[in-house]
């Protein structure tokens, strides 16, 4: 007679203590900050987490589980997603992050994955078995259950091969499940002086200068070596790297920093560059930009430098294994029209800053600073950078950081004394597409657009971009498509499309009429909007957000 699923689950149990698998509690304790662990044993006879014909671990609800149960075919164990509502899980898309990081786990190191196969439930019926692949949104309804694993003939289960499989889940488990704490968004603008490493190229690549430490120390050479590299635009948009702060990230998150670059040479500070409007990449689009400005091949440069080459003891491929890992660092981009590199490097004193007798000097820390100080001490080299001091004279400035504020300068002041415009206001560039003719490419558009014609090229699709105002152009066969791109993570899908709608029309009246019309979105749109497009004669192309994957309706 077969064990009964309290029987392999008792098992289990008792034969984890020689695993790793045996520590999951302490695991979950550390990882959810947990005051103790949830409970001494993986697997608990409690009516919420075991039946007669499956488990889940103690605690696991809400979380990628480790699961046990019987199929028609035998025995399954491995890792699952229960998408039922419960009290302690209200909302089934409080699962969607953890799926998305599965996904992006599976997409970096698909080795953890190939040993193992794939089905769901949905709707009372269970797919077929499959090898692993994305989960994707279609199968995010209310009831449906997800796994991937092992399945053996029941009866014929080995606890060791059992628990050997679940030590191996582990590292998949512990990296969906490991919270990274949402970056807050400041609704104020702030100024900081961010130190960077010292460089005699001009900063147009590495110099082989000696820093006195941090990471530039370390390896002999700083991702802000490349800051003045011309060719370091990315879709309109200025990129560029200095090390970076959690709080620092608050502010850029929605373009409301400004980063002066300083670096320290012979006991002096010096200003070297300015940015403005300045937005932070997140990793997708590190390695987006990686990708398109080839950055990989700067290993010839950096090795050349004689302090790389002491760093790495002259082992090559000792620093080849750490460029792989480093290449695609480039913290910033600001619009381009908001950077400007000095021509010389600007003495700075300190005293214009602070009453102390230096500025902020550690590569991994930053000083803040108000526009006035700013703008008292770099203006006359920023005088035909419109752009730069219009940001700096308008908007709300986060002043939380002062002990007086009595002192701070207001903006029509500031307008008054440094910009070209006097003391009014500048206009926004939200106008300019309609009366000049000129795209604001906002970055998640950049983002979106850039995502789209990977998945183009991908496909062996060539494409040409915005041409004759149109964001992508393409030929699939003997067709012609213009594409608009809309991201719509703050915008309802609905408007969104409303809008690429008339645009595609301009274009085509006043292009090819013969033309294609697609319009790239960036979240799955609902069965009407869909209806709506087709019937239209257009086609609705969206991003899954679990896959970041293009489906085409």
């Amino acid at each position: 007679m077969s064990d009964s699923l309290r029987d392999i689950a008792n098992q289990i149990n008792q034969m984890s203590k020689d695993y790793e698998f045996g520590t999951l509690q302490d695991i979950r304790k550390d990882l959810k900050g947990l005051k103790k662990k949830a409970n001494s044993n993986i697997f608990v006879d409690d009516s919420k987490t075991m039946t007669d014909t499956w488990a889940f671990h103690y605690g696991g609800r809400t979380e990628l589980q480790f699961n046990i149960g019987f199929e028609d075919e035998g025995f399954r164990y491995g890792l699952a997603f229960s998408l039922e509502p419960s009290q302690t899980l209200p909302d089934i898309n409080l699962l969607k992050p953890k799926i998305k990081k599965l996904n992006a786990l599976y997409e970096e190191k698909p080795e953890l994955f190939s040993d193992y196969k794939m089905w769901y439930w949905q709707n009372g019926e269970r797919s077929e078995i499959f090898d692993f692949r994305k989960i994707s949104s279609d199968l995010i309804q209310i009831g449906t259950f997800i796994f991937f694993g092992k399945l053996v003939e029941e009866g014929k289960h080995d606890y060791g091969v059992i628990l050997n499989t679940f030590d191996k889940m582990l590292p998949i488990y512990t990296s969906v499940e490991t919270e990274i704490p949402e970056t807050n968004v400041q609704n104020t603008k702030t100024c900081v002086l961010k130190p960077i490493m010292w460089n005699t190229n001009n900063y147009k690549g590495p110099s082989g200068f000696i820093s006195a430490g941090g990471f530039s120390k370390d390896y002999g050479y700083g991702h802000e070596e490349w800051n003045n590299d011309n060719k370091w635009i990315w879709r309109n948009y200025k990129v560029f790297h200095t090390e970076s702060k959690p709080k620092l990230l608050e502010y850029s998150s929605d373009g409301n920093l400004c980063i002066v670059m300083i670096a320290s040479f012979d006991k002096n500070q010096y200003a070297v560059g300015i940015a403005t409007n300045v937005y932070h990449n997140e990793d997708e689009e590190r390695k987006l930009i990686a990708t398109e400005l080839n950055t990989f091949d700067n290993y010839n440069q950096v090795w050349q430098q004689d302090s790389v080459r002491i760093a790495f003891d002259n082992d090559k491929e000792n620093f080849l294994k750490h460029w792989q890992k480093n290449y695609t660092w480039v913290q910033w981009k600001c619009p381009i029209e908001n950077y400007y590199w000095f021509e010389k490097p600007i003495l700075l004193n300190p005293h214009d800053f602070s009453d102390k007798e230096k500025l902020i000097s550690m590569h991994g820390s930053y000083q803040r600073v108000l526009p006035q100080q700013i703008l008292q001490t770099l203006s006359k080299y920023l005088s035909d950078k419109a752009e730069i001091i219009d940001w700096l004279t308008s908007g709300e400035f986060d002043t939380d950081w002062l002990a007086d504020t009595a002192k701070v300068s207001s903006n029509a002041k500031l307008r008054k004394k440094y910009s070209g415009s006097g003391a009014n206001a500048p206009t926004t560039k939200s106008f300019s597409y309609w009366v000049k003719g000129q795209r604001n490419i906002e970055p998640l558009h950049a983002k979106l657009q850039a995502l789209f014609v990977k998945h183009l090229s991908k496909k062996g699709i060539s494409y040409e971009e915005n041409k004759d105002f149109i964001d992508v152009q393409y030929k699939h066969g003997t067709k012609l498509y213009y594409c608009e791109i809309k991201p719509t993570q703050n915008m309802d899908s609905k408007y969104a499309i409303r809008i690429a709608v008339g645009q595609l029309l301009e274009y085509q009246y006043f292009n090819q009429k013969n033309a294609n019309l697609e319009i790239v979105i960036s979240s799955k749109p609902k069965d009407s909007e869909i209806d709506f497009v087709k019937s239209l004669n257009m086609r609705l192309t969206y991003l899954d957000e679990l896959t970041n994957e293009f489906i085409t309706e």
